[in-house]
């Protein structure tokens, strides 16, 4: 695959992170008002007002760290940038399916989710294809 097309790719798998990141989420909630301790189980707080404590500003530090590995010759930034995505995708999955009644994730869990979720593998896989080939 030539690497203009992988970063094209990795290009629209960003802007579905930050797309992602305002889709419903968790009842309805988007990512950016969701708060971040919602990440470690706490469930007091369904929604926060403030951007810089939400779930939100991971899944946009991740889509710029993204951003920075498609442009520098080293990938290794957009690998950060997916897995921090997976990794808050997961952990928000996870807490969820402790606290939702028969475990029917499906009842709660918006396209948001699955979005940012689908967005960090595809992006994970093009940070391995991004790599440029040594000049012998």
């Amino acid at each position: 695959m030539p690497i203009t097309s992988v970063r094209l790719l990795a290009l629209l798998a960003t802007a579905a992170l930050v797309i992602g990141t305002w889709l419903a989420w968790i009842d309805g909630v988007n990512a950016a008002k969701l708060p971040m301790r919602r990440l470690i189980g706490e469930q007091m707080n369904r929604e926060t007002d403030s951007f810089p404590s939400s779930v939100g500003v991971l899944i946009i530090v991740a889509a710029v760290l993204c951003l920075i590995g498609i442009l520098l010759p080293s990938p290794m930034p957009a690998f950060v940038g997916a897995l921090l995505a997976m990794v808050v995708t997961v952990l928000l999955l996870i807490q969820e399916y402790q606290t939702v009644p028969d475990h029917a994730l499906s009842d709660v869990v918006g396209a948001g989710v699955w979005t940012v979720g689908v967005a960090s593998v595809v992006l994970l896989l093009v940070s391995f294809a991004l790599t440029k080939p040594a000049k012998a």
